[in-house]
């Protein structure tokens, strides 16, 4: 049949780091005293928060820009405008 190993090839052998980071994961459900819950909750809040603060810095700074940017639009359209309007009133021979 050619099967050397049997089917131990076909089934997922996780690593020891594997195995811990999933047993990580559910740690703080296993464990009777909550302190444990409340700190990596505490920490994620956290994080969460700090996340909020650096995305409301990016919009005040998108919206600063948005209103350079129609300034300039704007003084563009300004100068374009005296220029036509000083062609307009060119003599011409």
């Amino acid at each position: 049949m050619g099967h050397k190993r049997g089917l131990d090839g076909s089934y997922f052998k996780p690593t020891k780091d594997e195995l811990f980071a999933e047993y990580q994961k559910g740690m703080a459900d296993l464990m009777i005293n909550d302190s444990e819950r409340v700190l990596a909750e505490k920490k994620k809040i956290e994080i969460d928060r700090t996340e909020i603060e650096i995305m409301k810095q990016k919009l005040e700074l998108q919206q600063k820009q948005m209103i350079i940017l129609e300034h300039k639009i704007d003084l563009v359209a300004t100068t374009s405008k005296v220029k036509n309007s000083s062609k307009d009133q060119t003599p011409t021979n």
